[in-house]
């Protein structure tokens, strides 16, 4: 049996419906995928979003045939010939054991999904750089985690009030590019934001918060049975070793209404505990201030309006966006 590479949109069509057998998506941020047939029929099947190994399941009756294996050495060989020696792994706890076998380090697990990484970088060295780099010296830190799809006076009054309590507050804005705003813009308002807050430090979230890898259903809103499985192990990691390498104390959320968004921040009020605190969201004319309601009155080009629920550093870049993409 051969192991083949999925082109057509016929065998990612089956390929998902394989994969619903176990209870897996196949995700909007795949990249390859790989598959094997006996009789025409799937049997086995592995998938990449860019360096992330994911999807892997092999049919029950063919489990004695090293399927998985066969699988895993693909999906590695396949970034090997493409320059990438570091790459994380997103798969049912059943085949943890494939992975630790060859070397990889496992970062978090619940009582069915692991997550694991390649040994050459792992996560407590990627942190430790990042206090370097951050020159964080300061013990009692704060911590936020934004997307700021754009930057509102919400997300700003969320920051003051945490700032308060704590030598160094870590705003921490989502990496990855899969937001209206780009990671670039996002970042820019963030920091002009909070220009006049000079203990807060911006700081990209890592590929290991609200990501690709520990979260991919959080930037297509779904509200899905797995997003409380994806949240806890987002929050367990930020227990794990952000809060101790970066010596932070507490994280701060903003009250939320979507359920999806609810879901994260019940996981992590479980997780967290008491580290935790949850700041009610500000009004505006009766209605709590969001990105999304900014985004609206953009589309509908009611810039006058959006700006008035931004902070007032930010206006001039969110104009500047403005003029350049939506008129």
């Amino acid at each position: 049996m051969v192991i083949k590479e999925a082109y057509l949109d016929s065998e990612k069509l089956q390929i998902k419906a394989f994969l619903e057998k176990f209870d897996l998506n196949f995700d909007n941020d795949i990249t390859e995928t790989f598959f094997m047939e006996d009789n025409k029929e799937i049997i086995a099947t592995i998938s990449l979003s860019k360096h992330i190994i994911k999807c892997l399941a092999v049919s029950d009756e063919y489990q004695g045939e090293q399927l998985a294996l066969k699988m895993v050495n693909q999906a590695v060989s396949f970034l090997h010939s493409k320059n990438e020696h570091f790459f994380q792994v997103f798969t049912k706890r059943i085949y943890r054991d494939f992975f630790l076998n060859m070397g990889m380090r496992l970062i978090v697990e619940s009582e069915r999904i692991s997550i694991l990484e390649s040994s050459s970088y792992p996560i407590t060295l990627y942190l430790q750089d990042l206090k370097k780099q951050l020159a964080l010296t300061t013990n009692n830190n704060g911590a936020i985690v934004v997307n700021c799809n754009p930057m509102t006076l919400g997300h700003l009054f969320l920051i003051e009030q945490a700032i308060k309590n704590h030598q160094t507050l870590l705003l921490f804005v989502l990496q990855e590019d899969r937001s209206e705003f780009s990671t670039a813009e996002r970042m820019a308002l963030v920091k002009l934001g909070v220009a006049h807050l000079p203990n807060v430090i911006v700081a990209p979230s890592s590929p290991y918060l609200v990501s690709n890898l520990t979260f991919p259903s959080y930037f297509l809103k779904e509200d899905s049975t797995r997003n409380n499985e994806y949240a806890y192990l987002d929050a367990l990691i930020f227990k794990n070793y952000f809060m101790p390498i970066l010596n932070i104390t507490h994280r701060y959320i903003g009250t939320e209404s979507h359920p999806m968004m609810v879901t994260y921040n019940n996981n992590l009020k479980l997780v967290l505990g008491k580290s935790l605190t949850e700041i009610e969201r500000i009004d505006y004319d009766g209605e709590p201030i969001s990105a999304s309601q900014v985004r609206k009155l953009i589309h509908n080009h009611q810039l006058y309006e959006a700006l008035k629920l931004v902070p007032d550093n930010t206006r001039s870049l969110l104009s500047k966006i403005y003029y350049n993409r939506y008129k």
